[in-house]
Parts: C-alpha cells; structure tokens; sequence
C-alpha cells in the first residue's frame, strides 16, 4: 500500500519531518481519517462479525474524549490503473484461504496443537474487509451524527484535498500515497495505549530532500506505487540519488533504458490531476439519531448494555467537542467532483 520504501527514505534523509505527538495535542482540530486504515485495523485485532462496529464506536468516543473533530472519509472504486495490485491482492488471499484449507484439513489429535497455531497465524494474514463492512459505517456514522463522506474515488484523495482546501487540519491514515497526492499534515499511529503518534510535515520532507513537489511526486513514481510497475532492483535511495542528479521522471527512465513510458507518465497524471469544485464548510452541528442507532446496533447483533453505554458517553462529550471546536475556526475549502458530503 502506498510508495514502497518511502518511509525509509524520509527517516534517513528527512528525518526532523517526523515528530512523536499525543492525542492531547489535537484537542479542538478537527482530523480526517482514512477509513479504510482502521476497517483493517479492527477486523486484523478481531475477526469477529462486528469487530469493525465496536472498533468504530470505541475510536468516536475516543475522539469526542479529547475533543476532536473527525471527517470520516469512506473509499469508493480505484482506478483502473491499480488492477494489477488488486488483482495481485486477490490471489495472495486465495492462496491463504487454500493453505488454511489444508492445514485444516490436515489435523489430528497429535498435531492438533502445532496445526491450530499455524492456522492462527495465517488467519491473520487473511483479513476479510469488503464492501459491506464498508457500508456498515457509512450507515453507523451516518446515525451517530459525526462527519461521513462517501468517495467514488480513493479515500486519500480526498483527505489530501480537504486538507488543502482549510477543512481539516490533519489527516490520519498509514498510507503513503498522501503524501504525492499533496497531504501536508498526516498522523500515524504509534501506540494506541499511550495515546501515541507520529505526525510527518510534507513541507519538511521537501525541504530536506531539496525537492520540489512536482520533482518529490516523480520520486515517489520511481519508488515505486499502486499505479504502475515497480522498476527492477530500484530502491528508493537509489532512486533518490538519481532523481537528484538527472532532475526529472523522463530522464531516470531514459538512463535506467526503460523505453514503455506511458504507465509512469499516467502515474503522475493520477497524483496531480485533482479537480476542484466547489468551496463548503463543515457543519458543526452534531445529530445524533438515537432511535435508529439502537435498532440498527441491535441488528448488528451489538449488545445492548454496551448501546445504552455508549450512547450516554457520546452525549456527553458532543457539548465538549462543541466547546473545544470554538477555539479552532474552519475556513472554506475544495472538495472533488466525485464525492457527496453527508453531515446529517
């Protein structure tokens, strides 16, 4: 996911773009989130049915705790371009779930207990996101009243582009490609328990790079991304050092002999061909749907003392949010074309 080996490079070569933060930090801003980050993060710590449900109602309550916003922005179809990863994606999890198969098939009192640990590791390999988990939290979000947007694109475009635009002031997500696409502020999580992250500034990063942006997106193509072949036994440094000595994406390929140009050429047409187009703000009205939410957690098969608990923690930290929003003012931005804000 992202630009291969691109957090190696920053570390060597940018590293005062990386500082350790704490969620106090944020008290009063207001944060996109890559959605798709934390569905894999719960579903991979539990692969229960509604792992993803209870992951997403703890994260709420953490952020209404420490009175931060969040715009929780949902992924929607890729572009043609990253078939190929998905599609590599898709057969590294049938070979899981055949292997899983096997082993299962395989078991017997004697080796029960070496079989079931094998299982237990390549199970979590295997973790299951699709387009209904997806859509539960759409439709949870969309209940509890917190900011929810629905992308027909990637989410990290559109976190980039809220950023950019004044709407957010950080974007949380693991995934490099914010980076090319113009993210400027973006948190990683360290240690949840500490309440821990890194927070890495792309103003620094070309700064200590000696790069300009249109230059550092080229890097990032050589690096290596979702949208075109990797170039054999490229790494990042050494794509680095190149890009500093011939200056652009055409000339690296022209020395490394790589004649089928096109696929790179499209790569950066993806990163820098953003649509603007319109200006909104963010509501900063909370509506929280009781009614609904206690029918739909019970669908989900979600306990009802836990629904009544968080409901009357969620309530009570809505106020406090609101308080600690007024300190931090939000200023029109940009969306894309392809997206529909839902703040209902």
């Amino acid at each position: 996911m992202g630009i291969q080996g691109l957090t190696t490079l920053i570390k060597k070569y940018a590293p005062n773009s990386i500082t350790k933060v704490s969620l106090e930090s944020f008290r009063g801003r207001t944060i996109a989130i890559d959605t798709s980050i934390l569905l894999y993060k719960f579903r991979y710590s539990n692969n229960s049915p509604q792992s993803h449900i209870y992951g997403f109602l703890r994260r709420c309550l953490l952020y209404g705790k420490y009175g931060i916003t969040p715009v929780f922005v949902i992924d929607g179809k890729p572009p043609p371009e990253k078939d190929h990863i998905l599609k590599k994606r898709k057969q590294k999890k049938e070979k899981l779930f055949i292997r899983i198969k096997e082993l299962q098939e395989a078991l017997t009192p004697g080796n029960r207990r070496e079989i079931l640990s094998r299982i237990k590791k390549l199970k979590k390999q295997y973790v299951d996101v699709t387009r209904q988990h997806h859509d539960d939290i759409y439709c949870l979000l969309r209940l509890i009243g917190v900011r929810v947007i629905m992308s027909t694109g990637e989410a990290e475009d559109i976190c980039a582009q809220l950023q950019k635009g004044g709407l957010v002031d950080y974007i949380y997500s693991e995934d490099t490609d914010l980076f090319p696409l113009g993210g400027l502020k973006i948190l990683r999580e360290e240690e949840m328990k500490t309440k821990t992250f890194s927070l890495v500034c792309l103003n620094t990063i070309l700064k200590q790079l000696k790069l300009e942006f249109s230059q550092f997106i080229d890097l990032c193509i050589l690096c290596g991304c979702d949208y075109c072949p990797s170039i054999p036994r490229l790494g990042s440094v050494r794509a680095y050092e190149l890009l500093i000595k011939l200056g652009s994406l055409e000339e690296v390929l022209k020395h490394l002999n790589i004649t089928q140009m096109e696929p790179y050429i499209r790569a950066r047409k993806i990163y820098t061909s953003q649509e603007e187009y319109k200006h909104p703000t963010i509501e900063s009205k909370f509506k929280l749907d009781e009614r609904s939410l206690r029918f739909y957690l019970g669908q989900k098969g979600i306990k009802p003392a836990f629904t009544i608990r968080f409901i009357r923690e969620f309530k009570k930290y809505m106020g406090f949010v609101e308080e600690c929003r007024s300190h931090a003012k939000l200023t029109p931005g940009v969306f894309l074309s392809n997206l529909e804000l839902l703040d209902r």
